[in-house]
């Protein structure tokens, strides 16, 4: 009896790191593709590199887009603090600069699994092999057969300040600001994590401490600070639709016409502060006060009224989705897990796969 406790003891852990290796293999098989930002990317590098600010640069082609071919880099410069080392490594190095670049990728991959191991492996061992297998098997990679985005960097983060939240209230905000400062998307999570911070000042503190660090060497003039505030943050209000909103695939699909671009400004404030709104109201009345739940219900109106929603983006859900649906399916209807998360990896597949080429928008009129 003995014997057989210690074989299932190894053969469960050995399960997970299977997977594990599976799927960060199949990932280092493409790791030779450039994605479409990788000439941004190497430009901004190169300018940082050379002491130039390269937000002034990216203010200057969203001011007079008729004088540039491509958009400049429009995030916090946390991604630009990963990418800088590596790409001078490159530089007197034979390695692939898209192979290092995606490297740090594919860590906070693995990082985000190691984030579901902690949560799920005493909880649900089954549960746990079905998230881990649709996180790192996700429908973008598998339909797409690409490993060009940068998405899992700020989900980690993400996840992991989730996991923080109500434990340690300034590294809660550190964790989370890192988190925004690659992609804005935890932004719709704000009013979960500073109610669910026990000292919210502290949170506050965190958050604001990092910020500051990373932004130090883009804020040191007048001329660099405007810049660096236009181009992380206010050239992100102007964006037309663009991608495959799910507002779009409605009416794509059944001809109702459920989207008006002359309303576009109130869908971008659904899209962002419904759940701003929700979340307060369930957590303040003590109707729902878990967290994972509230984070998974917090962007299904981000997703469902949001005019920008480009192929990568549906994969920020899947960890939260995963948290959420065990937590509200723990007790009773287990299966229900199994059922949503299953449900949502084939309509993602589903959607990437039929909705080849998106959105277009001509002198105001969007085309589908």
């Amino acid at each position: 009896m003995l014997r057989d406790f210690a074989k299932q003891d190894l053969i469960k852990p050995a399960l997970v790191l299977v997977i594990i290796l599976f799927s960060s293999f199949q990932k280092y098989k493409v790791f030779d593709e450039s994605g479409g930002e990788l000439t941004t990317f190497v430009d901004t590098v190169y300018r940082f590199t050379h002491a130039e600010n390269p937000y002034i640069h990216t203010w200057n082609t969203y001011r007079y887009p008729d004088q540039y071919r491509d958009k400049g880099y429009a995030y916090m410069p946390s991604l630009l603090y990963i990418q800088t080392p590596l790409y001078l490594l490159a530089r007197v190095s034979d390695l692939p600069l898209q192979r290092l670049w995606k490297a740090p990728v594919l860590v906070a991959d693995v990082g985000t699994a190691l984030v579901l191991i902690i949560f799920l492996y005493k909880k649900n061992y089954w549960a746990l092999l079905v998230g881990l297998l649709v996180w790192l098997l996700n429908p973008y990679f598998v339909v797409n057969r690409t490993y060009s985005y940068t998405e899992p960097l700020g989900i980690f983060f993400m996840v992991l300040a989730l996991h923080l939240l109500g434990k340690k209230d300034f590294l809660t905000g550190m964790v989370y600001a890192a988190a925004v400062s690659f992609k804005a998307f935890p932004i719709v999570l704000f009013p979960l994590f500073f109610l669910g911070s026990k000292r919210k000042l502290r949170f506050l503190t965190g958050g604001f401490v990092f910020a500051l660090a990373i932004s130090v060497p883009f804020i040191l003039s007048r001329e660099d600070l405007l810049s660096y505030i236009n181009s992380v943050f206010l050239v992100h209000s102007t964006r037309e639709p663009q991608g495959r909103p799910i507002l779009f695939f409605i009416k794509w699909v059944t001809g109702l016409n459920v989207f008006d671009i002359a309303y576009l400004k109130i869908y971008v404030y659904l899209a962002t502060f419904s759940g701003w709104i929700m979340t307060p109201l369930l957590y303040l009345t003590k109707k729902l006060t878990n967290k994972y739940i509230l984070a998974m219900l917090s962007f299904v109106p981000f997703y469902l009224f949001t005019p920008v929603l480009n192929r990568t983006y549906l994969i920020w859900f899947i960890p939260i989705l995963i948290l959420g649906a065990i937590e509200l399916f723990s007790y009773k209807y287990k299966v229900m897990y199994y059922i949503t998360v299953m449900a949502f990896y084939l309509f993602y597949a589903w959607y990437l796969s039929l909705w080849v080429r998106g959105v277009r928008v001509f002198d105001g009129t969007v085309f589908l």
